[in-house]
């Protein structure tokens, strides 16, 4: 636990959060300002949660120099056991906007009182799309790849690829739908392809701080 507040403080510091929070915000805000039925709307946010969290896993990635990466590897002994430190830092983050989101949502959304079945549906879409983008940010930032304009093309190729084709595409759709099923169908689908991800960047990341 405190390699992840150490790595939250890290980020805090740097103020590299701040223009992924502005993006989270601006989009949450156009969401809330008119939300439409609860699942849609909560559905409408797994892309915003999938770029925001994408770029905070890039910056928490990036955001120290090869010195005090180095320093950091030493502690947490390996440059795998690093990645997969910052990248739970990021999944913390998730889960916090997550949250957020449904509170927000719950708030505002017209209607009889949400159950507890909905609002855990609506909890897990969100969460899915940060699950997704860390496991493709996890791959994108120091020293896996160095150069910033590569780390953006790519990061925004992935992320389009993703989330606009294949399951997710089909599984959002069901969830707008009003199936509650097809909420945890798609955690669960994420949480594999983010864990793959962050498996083969533990890989390569020992390889390119050499």
């Amino acid at each position: 636990m405190h390699r992840i507040a150490f790595t939250l403080h890290l980020l805090a510091r740097s103020m590299r959060w701040v223009a992924p929070a502005i993006v989270f915000l601006v989009a949450c805000g156009l969401v809330l300002a008119d939300p439409g039925p609860l699942r849609s709307s909560s559905a409408s946010l797994f892309p915003v949660q999938a770029v925001v969290l994408c770029w905070l896993t890039i910056a928490i990635g990036n955001v120290d120099d090869d010195g005090h990466r180095e320093l950091c590897t030493a502690e947490a002994g390996s440059p795998a056991r690093l990645l997969v430190v910052r990248s739970t830092s990021a999944l913390a983050l998730a889960v916090v906007l997550a949250v957020v989101v449904t509170v927000g949502l719950a708030i505002v959304t017209p209607g009889p009182r949400s159950s507890v079945t909905d609002l855990g549906a609506v909890l897990v879409v969100p969460l899915a799309g940060g699950v997704l983008g860390i496991g493709i940010g996890g791959l994108l930032h120091r020293p896996i790849v160095r150069h910033l304009g590569l780390t953006v093309v790519a990061a925004l190729g992935a992320l389009v690829v993703t989330i606009t084709t294949g399951p997710a595409t089909s599984l959002l759709h069901d969830v707008t739908a009003g199936h509650v099923t097809a909420a945890y169908e798609l955690l669960a689908a994420t949480a594999v392809v983010g864990v793959t991800l962050t498996a083969i960047g533990a890989g390569l990341v020992g390889r390119f701080a050499r």
